[in-house]
This record gives C-alpha cells, structure tokens and sequence, in this order.
C-alpha cells in the first residue's frame, strides 16, 4: 500500500506529529489531490492548545482547511468533469448528499459540525484536512481553475490562490442576505484575516459604502488603502454600544444606517457591545449575517429586530455554488489577489510556520504550507 507524509493532531497536549499514513484509493464519488498549498491561519497555534476546538472532531487527525491541489486521480466511473491533472480549489465544507437543508455539514480537517449526523460524516474518509501531501475529497468539492488564466495569464502561484477562500466566506454570506451594488455594509470585527478579506469581498461585489469596525485604529485604517474609490470608513469599538452606534450612523450616506451588516465576531467576543451597535445602526428591514467563531448566547434587542423588520442569517462558510462564482471574480480580475503578500513555508518547516504565522494576523500578510513542490 502506497503511503504521504501528513501532520496528526492528537490534542492540545501534544505537538503536532508528521507521519506517513496509508494513501486513499479513490471510489466512486471521490477524488484524491495532490495539496499543493494551503493556509496555516494566524490563529493555528492559539486554537491548537484549546480543548474541544475541533469540535467533537475524532482524533487523530490532519487539520488544514481546503487549498489549492492538483487532481491525481478520480473514482470509478469517471467524473464528467474532473481529469487526472486539473488544477483545483479543495472546497473543506462537506454536506451530506441526502440532506437538502445542509444542516449536516462539516469542514474536513476542523469541525464535526452540530449534529450526530454531521458527526458520522467526519468520522468518515473526508475527516482529514490539508496539512498533508494527499487530499481525499467528494468530487463536487473540487472545483476546477483554469489554470491557463490565472497560472500564465494573470502570473498567479497556487500559494496566492490559497488567498480565495478567505474573501470567499465573506462574499458567500453577503449573497445570503442579497447585497446589491450601491448599498452599505458594515464589517464588524473587520481587521482580522476572515472580517478584512469580508471587507474585500464586498468592495467587489459594488458596495457603495463599507463601514468598518475594531478596536485597533491602525489596521482600520490600513484597510482604507484596499480601496481607490474611497468607500470605506472606520469606527472604533469602544465598549458604549449608544456611542458606536451613533458613530456608525454618521458614516453611512446621509446618516441613513447601513443595509447589511456582516459579522465576524471571535470566541471570546460573546459579551461584545458592537452586536447591539452594528443592529441598532441598520436600515428598516436590514439584513445582517453572522459567520464568526461564538458559540454561546449573544446580546440582542427582541424589540429592536421585531420594529425595524431586521433579518438576521446564520451562514456557515460557503455553498459550492458561491465557490464557482467567487473563482469567475478572480479568474476575471474583477477581484485581484495581488495585494496579498504570501509567506510559503516548505512542507517541512510546520514548526517554523507555527511560529511565524502569529505575526501574520492582518492584511496583507499569509503564511502558506507547500506540502507538495511542482
């Protein structure tokens, strides 16, 4: 039996172990890749010594979200799409295909999700993340690129297509809650990777107004230069949840409020006074979508959501229907992932990339693993 190189976690008290483990066969339904590059986030090491972070996710296993890979071969019988050789996106979030409302979901490599449904899945053979040289996936999770556009044409490297799926989430949440060229959005917390790469995608999608919220001014700040046509404002989070809201109002179009609001709130952001900031500072009938990391009850208004006809969406990730349509935005240039500013790590050079990456906690900077050189 053929064998890859891939890093084990096997709990927060133990470091993170590189082994060589058995190579999938693909079956039917199934692809295997070859993981070219993929994220190691800012937050890695942190998440890395709390127990319980993966979320029930049986252990041991390869962490990594998602990446850029390589497909090297596809079950029987063949995809009619997916050839040995292609260059992919590894969409992580798997959906059971026999439940239509996508409750059970998944992301390989992180979270068993919040049902025993979802569970039997990740104890399955698409737990695995991409910290490894081989990538196990369901065929619809891996998404063609052309690579002919974005390779030679546009002169991008696997290591900056990584870059995709942070803006990705962002972008899939405002689609939720239908966000339209010309409206007002408000990204809160929006200077850590995911809120930041959110404030990117809705200056694509045509936004009129961004309006972003943090504690810390400079990397507010810095996000204005992501933007020529100067749409977005910042408002610091001060804790006076009357005083910000009143801060955010003044910096949308005529003092009218925003339209949306997207939420990126961490872990330890439960008892944040900018949920109640951010909600009381939108439009009749705004729409808000949480996509952050809280999993505990949260501030908020009954009366204020009931008057001001406030819709309020929960979204995981990304559909794989936003995935193609977010890789058109980069394969047409509308969003450009020259900005980012990458820092490869060779595949064994894990500790060094842990290390490193802490550093690397705003735009534009990403520390990226190569588990496999072309």
């Amino acid at each position: 039996m053929s064998t890859h190189q891939a890093y084990l976690y096997e709990g927060p008290d133990a470091p993170l172990k590189k082994t060589d483990l058995p190579t999938p066969t693909p079956t039917t339904g199934q692809v295997l890749v070859s993981v070219l590059a993929t994220a190691i986030s800012h937050d890695v090491p942190h998440l890395f010594k709390i127990p319980g972070f993966l979320r029930d996710a049986p252990l041991p296993l390869v962490p990594g979200i998602g990446g850029i890979g390589r497909v090297i071969a596809v079950g029987e019988p063949n995809s009619s799409s997916l050839k040995p050789g292609q260059l992919v996106f590894c969409n992580p979030v798997i959906t059971a295909r026999d439940d239509p409302s996508s409750t059970t979901t998944v992301i390989s490599g992180l979270t068993a999700g919040m049902t025993p449904a979802a569970r039997k899945i990740m104890e399955g053979e698409f737990r695995h993340g991409s910290f490894a040289e081989k990538l196990l996936l369901p065929v619809e999770n891996a998404v063609v690129l052309d690579e002919e556009e974005l390779l030679k044409k546009r002169g991008y490297t696997p290591s900056q297509l990584v870059y995709m799926a942070h803006p990705l989430i962002g972008y899939s949440g405002l689609r939720q809650v239908d966000l339209k060229a010309g409206e007002t959005v408000i990204v809160a917390p929006a200077t850590a990777h995911f809120g930041s790469a959110g404030v990117l995608a809705a200056l694509a999608m045509g936004a009129g107004r961004v309006i972003v919220m943090g504690r810390n001014e400079e990397a507010l700040e810095h996000l204005k230069t992501y933007d020529h046509l100067d749409r977005v404002r910042s408002v610091r989070i001060t804790g006076d949840a009357q005083a910000d809201g009143a801060a955010i109002r003044a910096a949308t179009p005529f003092g009218a409020g925003a339209d949306v609001y997207l939420d990126f709130a961490p872990t330890q952001a439960a008892d944040s006074t900018h949920f109640g900031a951010c909600l009381g500072s939108l439009k009749g009938a705004g729409r808000a979508v949480f996509m952050g990391g809280v999993f505990s009850e949260i501030p908020i208004n009954y009366g204020l959501i009931m008057f001001n006809k406030l819709t309020i969406v929960g979204h995981l990730m990304y559909t794989p229907q936003h995935v193609l349509d977010f890789v058109k935005l980069v394969q047409s240039g509308v969003f450009d992932l020259n900005p980012i500013k990458i820092h490869e790590y060779a595949f064994d050079q894990m500790d060094k990339a842990l290390e490193k990456c802490e550093s690397y906690s705003r735009l534009p900077d990403l520390a990226v693993l190569i588990p496999t050189k072309e």
